[in-house]
Parts: structure tokens; sequence; C-alpha cells
């Protein structure tokens, strides 16, 4: 993705604090950005009646879960930003991590392990309620980590010899939700476990260390285990004494990722990230970065219990490993390990991740227009404690523990991003192809998502444009897939959000049944995965309706299914009105039976028929015209149909348009899903220019915001600009 936000730009000044908001880490080495824009704003602080120390969104948004210290779990809303409930543990709770089912995975620390020993609680935020999985006795975890769906977790510490010293470390397997303990594995001679890493089907993990006693000074020690058995797999020489600052595994489970801090030998600037190839069990490549790695966070317990603020992070859409430094952060690819360098200055903390997004914040102290490299979108002046800051799933709300302003036991600092965002002008959403794209479309879409997703061939075009207005009844989402394999990005989408129910829409021949199969592999066979299809894409269109409208409709909108411009003008004004779309053969010389025996049987009320006679034939309006009372909406060409719809659809105001290329579909296919969320028209443009009736509603509408679906070759850079034609 290489989104560019178009402003009038200021320039920050040295020393003020300000985080970045980058995006499109996906595109790697992409074209310059416009420059930086520092919008002000200082977080609003909410007092709490516990002083929270570390913070967790739910999947949907709705609620942020903070730890205390304590055992005292603080639920709190995340509009209103006060407590609503509280959940209360046997023992104070450090850290927590919530998984992609909702549930709440913590660890319990006791102040004195041999009497009572710790335990790893599986949480639901709902009830209250936990699953506890008392650790062996004397176990003191330094690390742990949990597999997405919470189903695996593994727990490292430190092993001591009968004189007192570290002699090695010890792995835990816990199953949370099961409450039940799985292998142990002994790790001898490695020392300090600080970091550990599960594959997403919680299959192998690596659990990586400070030292390993077998080899000279300036070794650390690195195990792959088999999660099941807690057969070692291999022991590799991280070749490095710094401490471990990072670990995580590539969402497909093919590689991992460990960080470190500077490599060893004093006087270089240099911290290495290794990547390990789980199928061979070995290093296969050495990623330097500059800079000196961020330390670990002490969380008061004593012991290192969650990750770093440095080393190694996840994009929040699976895309692409984030590994910083002091002064860098390096966005790698995990497929191709394209590495892409940006310099930040003097950043004081990690990156924070938008769950189900690729953006990115980033904190530091010095920025300048000239100098930030081409992913940067936008900065802001925040007044965040920056180590402990989340961002909620999909939205511009960040949040952060914070000392209160009032005298109260804690608070917490809210920034409300959107707040700041009147002065935008162009965004621009682009992939690196058109299911990244549109990929990218469902996480930027505003709406509720019911957690529905619908999955659409990306080599045709009728189905994708049938579906739009059902997934905007339905609160769902729209992903594009090939006909045979389920791309990785769609995997990666499947495996971080929250999705509840797949539909595939068409046959067969549009999805293979090899990809309904990969669906089912991905999600685990815990959600429902269903086909909606018809004999030819007019009878998929039909069926689309029933299940997403029920038996009943009042309008219908009606486009030809031969070609994709009045579909695609349509898709929007439909979804817009809470109306289906329905595809038919405008080419007929008379009105098919079984369209005409839909449109009875729902009950159909009234029709507007898009597109001129050359694409909906006299024939086929006469045949809807004995059904009910039909309009037909069309202009001299594409364009002019698009402005045509939609200004019946929407009126002639223009607040918010969000542009596509008539020239093409690709890029639309999944773009109603976000012009549907924002209420807003989506128009069909030319690829290098806005057609003359458009461009002069848009420039009558002061602040308005405009975004371009698809990258330059679909859309150029007069599209921004607004040539008009």
């Amino acid at each position: 993705m290489n989104t560019i936000r178009r402003r009038p730009t200021r320039l920050l000044t040295a020393g003020a604090a300000a985080l970045l908001l980058v995006a499109g880490v996906t595109a790697l080495g992409a074209a310059p950005a416009s420059a930086t824009t520092v919008i002000s704003g200082q977080a609003s602080h909410h007092d709490l009646p516990i002083k929270p120390t570390q913070l967790a969104a739910s999947p949907d948004g709705t609620a942020i879960y903070a730890a205390t210290n304590s055992p005292t779990i603080l639920v709190i809303d995340p509009v209103t930003v006060t407590v609503k409930r509280t959940i209360v543990l046997p023992a104070p709770v450090t850290n927590i991590v919530v998984t992609s089912a909702g549930d709440i995975d913590s660890i319990a620390l006791n102040s004195d392990a041999s009497s009572s020993p710790e335990s790893l609680y599986d949480i639901d935020p709902q009830t209250g309620s936990w699953v506890a999985t008392p650790l062996p006795s004397g176990f003191l975890p330094w690390a742990w980590t949990v597999t997405p769906d919470g189903t695996t977790a593994v727990l490292a510490a430190n092993t001591v010899d009968s004189d007192g010293v570290l002699s090695g470390s010890e792995d835990v397997v816990v199953h949370p939700q099961a409450g039940t303990l799985g292998a142990v594995t002994t790790l001898p001679n490695l020392v300090r476990p600080w970091e550990v890493a599960i594959t997403p089907d919680g299959s192998e993990y690596m659990t990586v260390t400070e030292i390993d006693a077998t080899k000279p000074r300036g070794h650390g020690g690195i195990a792959l285990v088999d999660a099941a058995s807690g057969s070692v797999l291999a022991t590799l020489d991280s070749g490095t004494a710094s401490s471990p600052t990072g670990a995580l595994a590539s969402p497909d489970g093919s590689r991992f990722f460990a960080s470190f801090g500077r490599a060893a030998g004093e006087g270089t600037d240099i911290a290495p990230v290794l990547v390990i190839d789980t199928a061979t069990s070995s290093i296969v490549s050495t990623i330097d970065v500059p800079g000196f790695y961020l330390g670990e966070r002490n969380l008061g317990s004593g012991q290192e219990t969650y990750p770093p603020s440095g080393g190694v992070v996840l994009a929040g859409d699976g895309s692409t490993v984030l590994a910083t430094t002091d002064t860098h952060t390096a966005f790698i690819d995990p497929t191709t390990l394209d590495t892409h360098l940006v310099t930040w200055g003097d950043a004081e903390n990690a990156p924070v991740v938008v769950p189900g997004s690729d953006d990115v914040y980033i904190d530091g102290d010095e920025f300048t227009t000239n100098g930030v490299a081409s992913s940067t979108r936008r900065a802001y002046s925040s007044g965040l404690d920056f180590g402990s800051t989340i961002a909620l799933p999909g939205d511009h709300d960040l949040f952060s523990p914070s000392a209160s302003l009032d005298g109260a036991p804690g608070a917490l600092a809210h920034l409300d991003l959107a707040a700041f965002l009147s002065s935008v002008n162009v965004d621009r959403i682009e992939g690196s192809d058109r299911y990244v794209t549109t990929s990218m479309v469902a996480d930027a879409s505003k709406s509720t998502n019911s957690g529905v997703l619908y999955l659409t061939s990306g080599e045709e075009y009728p189905d994708s444009l049938s579906a739009g207005p059902a997934v905007t009844h339905t609160d769902a989402r729209l992903l594009l897939t090939t006909p045979t394999s389920l791309p990785q990005v769609d995997k990666s989408y499947l495996t971080y959000r929250p999705v509840k129910k797949v539909v595939i829409v068409g046959s067969t021949a549009s999805i293979s049944a090899k990809v309904q199969a990969q669906v089912r592999s991905v999600t685990h066979g815990k959600i429902p995965v269903v086909r909606i299809a018809g004999a030819d894409r007019y009878a998929t269109s039909r069926a689309l309706i029933r299940n997403a409208f029920g038996s009943r409709l009042s309008h219908v909108w009606i486009a030809t299914g031969r070609d994709f411009p009045d579909a695609l003008a349509t898709v929007s004004a439909a979804s817009h009105e809470n109306e289906p779309l329905l595809l038919v053969d405008g080419s007929r010389t008379t009105l098919d039976a079984s369209t005409a025996a839909f449109l009875k049987g729902e009950g159909v009320s009234s029709i507007t028929v898009v597109g001129a006679e050359s694409s909906v034939t006299a024939g086929v309006m006469n045949g809807l015209q004995a059904l009910a009372p039909t309009t037909r909406v069309a202009g001299q060409d594409r364009y002019a149909t698009s402005q045509a719809v939609l200004d019946s659809a929407f009126g002639t105001s223009r607040s918010r348009v969000v542009l596509t290329s008539g020239a093409n579909w690709p890029d639309a296919l999944g773009g109603n899903q976000f012009a549907a969320s924002l209420g807003a028209p989506m128009a069909l443009v030319k690829p290098t220019c806005v057609p003359d009736p458009l461009a002069e509603q848009v420039a009558a509408s002061p602040g308005h915001d405009v975004d371009l679906l698809g990258g330059l070759p679909s859309l150029n850079a007069e599209v921004g600009n607004f040539a008009a034609c």
C-alpha cells in the first residue's frame, strides 16, 4: 500500500513530541510520498480507579482491556473512556494478550511461586469467567507467546543448578482454553530465554536466549521445538551476545524472525534480524538494521513476560515485519525478505500497529519534510506515553496509560486523530495487486463489521458487483480470490480479523472447491463456510438477493451483466439506498422468464434500470415495465451514466467521494464496501482526469475529501489534482 494524503505542509520543529503514521508497508520502495504534515493536538486524559500498566483492544474495537499489575483487569468503553466492569483474578496480572476469538490470555504472578504456582488464565471478557492452567511448581516465566486463535501458548523460564547458577532454560506448552499442560522441554546451556515465538497453527515454536554456554562468549542460542512432542528440532548459534529483543513467526508459519541488540563487537551500530526457515530448521538470512535495538520493558515483576518495546513486530494485517532500532525501522516482506529502511532520527519506542491494517504509528523527536522516506504519510503532535500505546482496530483512536492530572490513581490518555483530519484532501488506496487492494479497502471500511466475509472471484466482475449491496446490507466485508488458490493476503485476513462466517460467491468454476478447503484450513474448521451460486451470473445474482435481502422487495436496481461499467456505476447507489442490484442479460430482445418470475415472486413495486438501450434493450425494458413501474437512468457514456445515477441517489452535494477507474474494474470490485461505509458515492472517472460535472461538484464543497482507488496506472496524478475533462 502506498497511501498518500495531500494537504497544506507545515514543518515539525526539532524537539517536538510527535508520532508518525506510516502506511504502505506492503509496497516497499514505492514512489516518493508528499511532504509530511504535522497536525497539532493533545491527548485528553481520563481518570481511572487503578493505574493501568498495559492495554489491549477487543478484536471489534468495542472494549479496551487494561492490566494493572494487580489482580484487577479493567474493561473500558473506548467511546466514553470509562470503566464498564472489572475482572478480578486470584493473583496480580502484569500483561495480557487478546486472541482473535476475543478471549484474554494473561499470566497471574504470585509473590512466591514455590508455595503457589503461577497460572496462565484464559478469560471470557463478557462473563468474567476464566480457565486457569497452573504452571509447574517453581516455574518463573521470563517470556511467553500464544497463537492468534488462543489454542496454544508457550512459556519460557530459566533453570538453576544446585549451586544456584543459571544452567539453562525450560519451556512449557499450555493449552489455555482447555486448561491443560502440554510438553515440557529442557534446554541445557541455553540461558536467559528472552523471547519465544510460535507458528500460527501451534505446531512449532522458537526460544531465543542470550547465552549458549557451549559456545565462546558472544554467542546466544536459538532452539526450534516441536510443540506437540517437545522434541528439539534444532539448536542454532545466534552469533551475538546481545540480548534478544523480539521474536515472531510469519503468518504462514514458514519462517521465524528474531531480533537482537547491537551486534557483538564494540563500535558497531548495526543490530541484526535473523530469519529462520522452519522447513530446514536453519538460519537463511541476516538483515542488518542500523542503530541500537530498544531495551526491554520491566513491568515490575522482576521477570520479562511481555514483548520488549523494540525488536520485531508484525503489521496488523500480517503483511510486513517491522524491525525497529532507536534510529530506524526496517519494513521486511516476510515472503521475499525485501527490506525498506526508514530513518526516524531518534525514536523512543516501538511502532504501534493498527489491528487488521498496515498503518503503523512511530514515536520520535525530529522529523523534517525533506528527510522522510517514501512510506511516510503524516505526523501528529501527540502527548502520548507511546511505549504502551494501542490503536483500535481500523480506527484513528490511540490510547495509552497515563498519570492523572487530578490526583487519581491512574488515567488513560486518548488521542482522536480523526478530529485532526479536517484538512485532508486526497487519499489513495493501492496495493501490489487487486487482491491486496481489496483487502486494504476492507480494512479501511468504517461501518460495523458483522464478521461475515464474502469471497468473490478476482478474475471476473459479475459476482463481486452483485454482492456489493448484499455486503453492505449485512455489514459484511468482501475479499477477492483467484479461482484456484486463496491469496496470502486473504489468509492473513482470515487469521488476524474476527471473521465469524465466510460466504463464497459463485460456482466451483468461479471459485474452486480447493479454495473453499483452504478457507476451512486457515480457519481450522471453526466457522461456517457456505457457497451461494447459481447456474450462471444472473442466477447467482438472484440467489445473493434472496440470501441477503429476504423474500419481499420494494425497489430493485437493474444493470446488464454483459459488461461492467453500468453495474459498477449502480452498485454504490443501490448500497446507499439499502436496495439490491440485479444483473440481467441486457442484450436479449425480451425479458427472460427467470428474471420475470423472480421479480414477480419478490413483489417488487418499482425498478430502476441503469444504462442506455445499448446496454439494456427496449424489449427487456418493456418486460420490466409490465411487472412494475420502471425508470431508466442513462448518460451519453459510462461516466455520464455514473454521474446521473449518483445524482439520483446522493443528490448533487459532494462532501466526500470515492473515485475509481471507469476504464477497468479490478480496483473497484471491493471499493463499494469502503464508499458505503462512508456514506459516500463511488464515481467512475477516466484514468487521466475527472469529468467536468463531478469536478465542479467536488470543487463546490469546501473541505471535501476524495479517495482514489488504485495506483497510478489506474488513476494518474492528474486525477488527484482534479484535472477536469
